[in-house]
């Protein structure tokens, strides 16, 4: 990816806040996973 990593985490996370359904956690432990803390 071409993003920083503290921008993939902070759309994440945005992303997460914005819609609070079961998917958004999931994509955000998906990106957790794939991208180092």
């Amino acid at each position: 990816m071409a993003l920083s990593t503290s921008g993939v985490h902070e759309a994440s996370h945005a992303a997460v806040v914005r819609a609070p359904w079961p998917s958004g956690q999931v994509f955000e432990r998906a990106v957790r996973g794939t991208m180092p803390a």
